[in-house]
């Protein structure tokens, strides 16, 4: 929160999320922001998977298949757009929070994993199409 909010790193994170051109154009290398962008995200991946194996004292090649579905639903859940520059951590927070709870739920009805899959599918086009019509709605105003 601290270094999306209150650096000048993350003003320049939230510029190129918004409008690369323009965040070009007032002078932000942006090909540097989202380079430095994936740096961190990759870092967080292997300490997340030095976590994971220190939890589960095992890995496999296979083990995160499949959560890009659910990472992509939890962070649209939470506010996150579509088209860049708008979010929050505590959105996403919540969004994720939102999407284990409707996994749970499908698990405990006994539902296929294919019709979890669909579901948290249907999940996701809902909240688009919400932020969507959310952002146009926004755009009259």
């Amino acid at each position: 929160f601290y270094l999306l909010h209150r650096t000048s790193f993350g003003v320049k994170v939230f510029a190129t999320g918004d409008n690369r051109l323009a965040a070009d154009l007032s002078g932000i290398k942006t090909t540097r922001v989202k380079k430095t962008c994936f740096i961190i995200t990759s870092a967080a991946a292997g300490l997340s998977s030095l976590i994971s194996l220190a939890f589960l004292k095992t890995v496999t090649p296979t083990q995160g298949s499949g959560l890009e579905l659910e990472a992509i639903a939890a962070g649209v859940i939470g506010g996150t757009s579509m088209s860049g520059g708008v979010g929050s951590i505590l959105g996403t927070f919540i969004g994720t929070f939102i999407m284990a709870e409707v996994r749970t739920g499908l698990v405990l009805m006994g539902t296929d994993a294919y019709v979890q899959d669909a579901f948290v599918g249907l999940v996701i086009a809902l909240a688009v199409i919400i932020n969507v019509r959310f952002s146009i709605s926004k755009g009259r105003s």
